[in-house]
């Protein structure tokens, strides 16, 4: 119960500060964000590897993670990560978000069968980038990135 509480919590504040930023945006800025692409084995036997599109932001010692929504790939979460590259939060935070297979600039080569392709998917993703702790990582999910989350 506790950790609902904490995850529509985490929801609710991502979901305020992401139309905010969107809402306040002004001109775009061209920011190149670290990361880049993995690559993942498929969900069932046969089926051929995934390469997953990710974006990181900040250095810091707290790591959030920004699971995006249906239809939606990780630049929705742009805006955020522009001020969290910024000299002000850089150190204090490191964000990270992906593009699920079949969105943005990750591959396609199966077809999505159901939201536990996208969990299976967001899973795999999490243990192969390595600058993803293993622990003490906030989730912040918007619309289905909630469940996925």
């Amino acid at each position: 119960m506790t950790k609902t509480i904490v995850k529509i919590t985490f929801f609710l504040v991502a979901f305020s500060l992401i139309i905010s930023m969107i809402g306040c945006a002004s001109t775009p800025k061209a920011i190149q964000f670290a990361g880049g692409s993995i690559t993942i084995a498929g969900n069932q036997a046969g089926d051929p590897q995934e390469t997953i599109f990710y974006r990181k932001a900040g250095n810091g010692p707290q790591t959030i993670v920004l699971v995006p929504g249906n239809n939606t790939s990780g630049a929705i979460f742009e805006p955020i990560m522009e001020i969290i590259a910024g000299e002000e939060w850089a150190n204090a935070y490191t964000v990270f978000t992906f593009d699920y297979r079949g969105s943005g600039l990750s591959s396609y080569n199966t077809e999505i069968r159901g939201l536990n392709d996208f969990a299976i998917d967001f899973e795999k993703t999490m243990q192969q980038i390595p600058e993803i702790p293993e622990q003490g990582v906030a989730l912040l999910g918007y619309s289905m990135g909630f469940a996925v989350a």
